[in-house]
């Protein structure tokens, strides 16, 4: 039986389903828990700074990082497009995500000294060019002790933690778009086999079923594209073409009503005058 076929299909699938959520994409992958934030182990910059050189951090800024294009050279960037690193609070107020900004860019809105800026504008490295960890290092202590900013030091163990929780996001998202993936296939397969199944219950013939000879009544109500409810007879006084069109319709009515256009545009007889071409659309 076809149904019989069906189910085993079905039953294949689901099975199927069920094993790529419990292997989440990566059999070799453990997804730790994320629902902490690093802490990275700022030294106070009062203590150190004299002994810091942020040359190298100061390079990579308007250099290799290309960090002055949006920011500006003296850290004050271009509100509201882009935001400051001079005092900025939102910068100083959470230094893990700020390392993790400047590894991976940042894709959400976010509020800098009473300012919103938009998301999607701060970018990871470009391909080929990306910053290796004694670069993030250093750049990140440029920006924490310039321009008045005192945000303290980070080290390379910081950027370690930062690029481990990344990935473990990214994996957290990858799993998350398997199983949306993985359940909408399930639901897409529930879908097919319901409709296979009711239409062995009853299938219509389908064919084209001629009415000569016959006429459409002319007591039909239509609503014209002012929304005015107007009867089929009002609208007859000469000879009439009606085009019947789906009210949505992406694929043959378009090419239909091309056609009826080309016809109209061959014919020896005047539109409007010698006949009239109504189109009636329905759903």
């Amino acid at each position: 039986m076809h149904i019989n076929r069906l189910v085993i299909i079905f039953i294949s699938i689901f099975t199927s389903l069920l094993f790529l959520i419990s292997c989440g994409g990566d059999s070799k992958s453990t997804t730790t828990a994320v629902s902490e934030e690093p802490t990275a182990e700022i030294v106070e910059s009062d203590a150190v700074s004299d002994e810091m050189d942020l040359t190298a951090g100061k390079e990579i800024y308007n250099g290799k990082g290309n960090c002055f294009t949006c920011h500006m050279e003296n850290g004050q960037g271009l509100p509201p497009s882009f935001p400051p690193l001079a005092n900025a609070d939102y910068l100083l107020a959470d230094i893990p995500r700020a390392i993790s900004q400047a590894i991976n860019g940042s894709q959400e809105p976010i509020l800098v000294n009473g300012i919103s800026y938009p998301g999607n504008i701060m970018s990871a490295g470009i391909k080929g060019f990306e910053l290796t960890d004694q670069e993030v290092v250093d750049v990140v202590n440029y920006v924490l002790n310039s321009w008045g900013n005192n945000g303290g030091f980070i080290e390379l163990a910081d950027v370690e933690a930062a690029r481990s929780l990344h990935v473990d996001k990214v994996k957290q998202t990858q799993n998350t778009i398997i199983m949306k993936k993985s359940l909408f296939l399930l639901l897409f397969s529930i879908s097919l086999f319901a409709v296979s199944y009711s239409q062995e219950q009853e299938m219509p013939e389908i064919g084209i079923y001629e009415q000569l000879d016959k006429y459409i009544p002319t007591d039909l109500e239509f609503y014209d594209i002012d929304s005015n409810l107007v009867k089929l007879s009002s609208l007859i006084d000469k000879p009439t073409v009606l085009s019947l069109v789906y009210f949505t319709c992406p694929g043959i009515c378009s090419p239909l009503l091309d056609g009826l256009a080309e016809v109209i545009d061959w014919a020896d007889i005047e539109l409007g005058v010698d006949y009239q071409v109504f189109t009636i659309s329905f759903n």
